[in-house]
């Protein structure tokens, strides 16, 4: 399954001095990835597991505590170690689904097929014995129905792995989500930030877009997010023409609707119809 949490890597082990999570982006202040271990303590393995074993690093997702949402999970690991304990004891533990074990009591599993640390990841997690701590299920068969079951209680969609690639094979996975089309209006552009390439500067970053909301017989343009992922040539040419752009109506795929924001949204094509 898909999972709708924030990815990390956990590491312990191998004379750490404590358990980490290491995030997958790096800090536009410090240059380093984002570490969050302090913040959720609650997460990490017990001392004993720890001793048992050499240096662990186990990929997977902190998922909100139960009845909370992302936001509520952005709260618990974008703060300091003791707002982020008053929020934990406030809305609940935060989950660590883990789905994959490229490296194990110091044994580098990365080289091996995916079927086969698909297969140990689960008995590694449960030998940590750790409630919050949870393996993610896979399946080989019956994707379809799969799919369609978690869709249909709200959730993200699967994500399909080839069995015999490589820990981190390009390609190797590919995301069976659920989107939704919907047709916005272009009311305003950011920036590109410049990155490790800068390969957009000077150009634009994303289009702001909203919808009409129609009230009492007055019509009024909501904000509904940012939306980029069009391909080189469109970003080129709305950098160049924006108003041209300003006030066109785009079709964009989102994964739904957050509190007040477009959830994920992706520019699909322009609707000049």
């Amino acid at each position: 399954e898909k999972l709708d949490g924030w990815r990390f890597m956990m590491h312990f082990g191998g004379g750490l001095s404590r358990p980490h999570l290491v995030g997958r982006r790096v800090s536009d202040v410090t240059g380093e990835f984002s570490e969050k271990g302090l913040l959720v303590q609650c997460l990490w393995p017990s001392h004993s597991r720890v001793r048992e074993c050499d240096y662990t690093a186990l990929d997977g997702e902190i998922m909100p505590p139960v009845g909370a949402d992302f936001r509520d999970l952005a709260s618990i690991l974008n703060a300091s170690p003791e707002i982020s304990a008053k929020t934990i004891e406030r809305l609940g533990t935060p989950v660590f689904r883990v789905f994959d074990a490229p490296i194990w009591d110091g044994q580098d599993w990365r080289s091996a097929p995916q079927n086969l640390r698909r297969m140990v990841t689960p008995d590694i997690v449960r030998w940590l014995e750790h409630e919050m701590i949870c393996p993610v299920e896979s399946m080989l068969h019956g994707k379809r129905a799969r799919y369609d079951e978690i869709v249909a209680r709200g959730g993200e969609g699967l994500i399909l792995k080839r069995l015999g690639a490589s820990y981190g094979e390009s390609g190797a996975w590919v995301k069976m989500k659920r989107s939704h089309a919907l047709d916005v209006v272009i009311t305003d552009f950011t920036e590109a930030k410049f990155g490790r390439t800068g390969k957009y500067d000077g150009q634009i970053g994303a289009v702001v877009v909203g919808v009409w909301k129609v009230s009492a017989g007055v019509s009024r343009m909501i904000k509904v997010g940012q939306v980029s992922g069009m391909d080189d040539a469109t970003r080129l040419h709305m950098s160049e023409n924006q108003g041209e752009w300003l006030g066109a109506v785009i079709e964009i795929f989102a994964r739904g609707w957050g509190r007040s924001r477009l959830r994920h949204p992706r520019f699909h094509r322009a609707r000049p119809d």
